[in-house]
């Protein structure tokens, strides 16, 4: 591991290897809050294919509010559709579940968590998970990136990946013909023109709290406008 100042904060260096990939982390951090992490690795394993390439980390399990904004397909979605361009979920449902189901779609409740808390944010420009009184985490989107939270038994998992997409169906054709059975990973990387056997990204995180929440989303919402106007 290397540490080195940078300007008014710090960059270190993580060089190895993890399961089937090797390479490096390097994390930015600074004074006032932010850790900016990249990646980049090769793949050494055998051929297999991703359907979600990225960074994970965990919060609190109490960091149970998602708050997002997301370019989407369409400019107007209904109120309660796990695919709106902006939104807040819990993570879970606040009354009990039924069966057959009364409860809207978007709140039906798992251990992992609602459809509406753990659904995919395709194209997400900032995302954050708080508590109730705004200590968390915010993350703000590095080019076309993708958030899913789940609940797990000790954390809240939050993948910001880098590449989503393809289908783990086996027994429906139509499935894997439409969405996709995921990007390959190849250590050989016999495709030229083609790094089957690299992944690399970024991930831009900010500690939140009460006094500075607030201000933080006023921030990414002028952000999403540029965005958006520029899409």
């Amino acid at each position: 591991m290397e540490i080195h100042p940078v300007e008014a904060g710090y960059e270190v260096i993580e060089t190895g290897a993890y399961r089937d990939f090797a390479g490096e982390l390097r994390f930015l951090l600074t004074p006032q809050g932010s850790v900016r992490v990249n990646y980049d690795f090769t793949y050494v394993g055998t051929d297999t294919r991703a359907r979600e390439i990225g960074l994970q980390f965990g919060v609190p399990l109490w960091c149970d509010k998602l708050q997002w904004r997301r370019i989407g397909e369409w400019s107007v979605y209904p109120d309660d559709h796990i695919g709106r361009n902006d939104g807040i979920a819990m993570a879970h449902a606040p009354g009990p579940q039924s069966v057959p189901p009364t409860q809207p779609y978007e709140l039906d409740d798992t251990p992992l968590g609602t459809n509406d808390f753990r659904s995919i944010k395709r194209n997400f420009v900032f995302a954050s998970l708080t508590d109730r009184e705004g200590y968390g985490i915010g993350v703000e989107a590095i080019g076309s990136q993708h958030l899913r939270a789940s609940v797990r038994p000790d954390l809240i998992e939050v993948n910001v990946n880098d590449w989503f997409g393809g289908t783990g169906a086996v027994a429906w054709g139509e499935w894997w013909q439409n969405y996709g059975q995921g990007r390959d990973l190849r250590s050989d990387d016999p495709n030229e023109g083609v790094a089957h056997n690299k992944v690399s990204g970024s991930m831009q995180l900010y500690l939140l709290s009460p006094e500075n929440t607030t201000a933080w989303l006023k921030r990414m919402q002028s952000i999403s406008t540029v965005k958006e106007t520029n899409e």
